[in-house]
């Protein structure tokens, strides 16, 4: 199954809600009926964004409450269809006995994580509720991020975050006590800070809104962007982004935000409504944005080795930083690279007409350790340029001659010293013909509506 690109096309975002023995039922019933709710399109009630999916050890679960709820697959056959889901969903209850056997969920959220360290150019969220985060932390999987979980267990969930950091050699896990959800590894999208809905400081309260278009662009521009994928992949967990959310109608406000970032956050606002519930906003731990600077691929010159290529890079650069960037991003190694500087020629300013030396070009030069080369030039060049484009072309070519000619004779031509455009010339020729003729009518058909009536001598 080929995975979408826009939380709004034809296809909705699969989410995979994993239940165990002995869940809570709210903590499932909560963000279900979120999700259910959520419309891709505000105006078709048909438009679904989310298909939720409910896997199982059994075809029955009974949950904690004593409510029981079928299960559409197993979680044998979940691990069989991980990479068609976009969302996983771990709930909380009966924690302990999960804990002490190791068993399902703990083995499929190990699955999902490392599916999107194998595979970071899609976007997955992991999303635990209540003392579902308590699987996370036993797992490693909040190591260097910042979590939270139900009150009453705070102290539980500390100690195995320490845990696991001790026995893993990994940072320790930020526990934020006071949050109804928090985010980590948030998507990432262009534009500044005031204009981006999805690059948030510590809090989602009191947050400028937007006017940008959320939702569907966002979220395939961050599945298709190539430096997008270079810095998830760079990111913990290959950019999954890990929702932790309290006890226990939190999982509803953690699911407000989710519909909120993949589809819109005035979707989010209306199911908030429909459900008559105060959506409290939780902790957005600081995202990462798309790379600010340009590296460029130079044409090498007639007689430089294959083996060598040589990029323009920002003056900031240095050698590691584009070793680790070829490496990274185009899985590219390198045996070693030198930096150039040039020196650009003075130029007479436009403005005040100052002679000034623009900022000095930055090139570096590296060894590959397998040999790249350049494709020919193609000679039709129709495939990528449409006709509109080729007429664009022709005519910068043309001003770009008219004014190099200018340059060097230092005179500026008269109008008739130049040759006419196409549409030019025939304008010249249909006003002479109609000076001298006279008479013109247009050949084009007229509205009846529009042909003044004849005066008949009637008032």
């Amino acid at each position: 199954m080929e995975h979408k690109t826009s939380a709004v096309s034809d296809e909705p975002v699969q989410v995979l809600f994993v239940l165990h023995n002995k869940f809570d039922l709210l903590d499932f019933a909560g963000p279900l009926e979120v999700l259910a709710q959520a419309r891709a399109d505000k105006k078709d009630d048909a438009s679904r964004a989310f298909d939720c999916t409910i896997a199982g050890a059994e075809s029955k679960i009974l949950s904690d409450q004593g409510v029981v709820i079928d299960s559409q697959i197993s979680f044998k056959e979940a691990h069989g269809r991980l990479n068609e889901f976009d969302v996983l969903i771990v709930v909380g209850g009966n924690s302990d006995h999960v804990l002490k056997s190791k068993s399902e969920p703990m083995p499929l959220i190990t699955a999902f994580a490392e599916l999107q360290k194998k595979n970071p150019t899609r976007e997955r969220t992991l999303l635990s509720v209540c003392t579902g985060s308590l699987f996370l932390a036993e797992l490693g999987i909040l190591s260097g991020l910042s979590a939270t979980t139900h009150p009453d267990y705070m102290t539980a969930f500390e100690n195995l975050c320490s845990h696991s950091a001790v026995r893993d050699l990994q940072e320790r896990t930020d526990v934020i006590e006071d949050a109804r959800y928090v985010v980590n590894n948030l998507r990432f999208d262009i534009g500044d800070e005031d204009e981006n809905p999805y690059i948030r400081r510590k809090s989602d309260a009191g947050r400028r809104p937007s006017n940008a278009r959320k939702g569907s662009m966002s979220f395939k521009e961050s599945n298709t962007r190539r430096e997008s994928i270079t810095r998830r992949a760079a990111m913990r967990l290959g950019g999954l982004r890990v929702i932790t959310a309290g006890g226990v109608s939190a999982g509803i406000d953690a699911a407000l935000y989710l519909v909120s970032i993949v589809v819109d956050e005035e979707v989010a606002e209306e199911v908030a409504g429909m459900l008559q519930h105060t959506w409290t906003k939780g902790v957005v731990v600081d995202g990462l944005d798309v790379p600010d600077y340009m590296i460029t691929f130079l044409r090498p010159k007639d007689k430089q080795p294959p083996n060598f290529a040589t990029f323009k890079v920002p003056r900031t650069f240095n050698k590691m930083d584009l070793r680790d960037y070829l490496l990274h991003a185009y899985e590219v190694a390198t045996l070693g690279v030198r930096s150039q500087l040039r020196q650009q020629r003075p130029r007479r300013s436009k403005v005040h007409g100052r002679i000034y030396r623009p900022p000095p070009i930055k090139t570096m030069t590296v060894e590959l350790a397998k040999p790249f080369v350049w494709p020919a030039r193609p000679e039709d060049k129709t495939p990528w340029n449409s006709e509109r484009e080729e007429r664009q072309d022709a005519a910068t070519r043309r001003q770009r001659s008219w004014q190099s000619r200018i340059q060097k004779t230092g005179k500026m031509p008269l109008r008739d010293e130049t040759k006419a455009q196409t549409g030019r010339a025939t304008l010249r020729e249909q006003a002479k013909r109609l000076l001298e003729q006279g008479g013109w009518e247009s050949a084009t058909p007229v509205d009846p509506g529009f042909v003044q009536p004849k005066d008949d001598g009637v008032d």
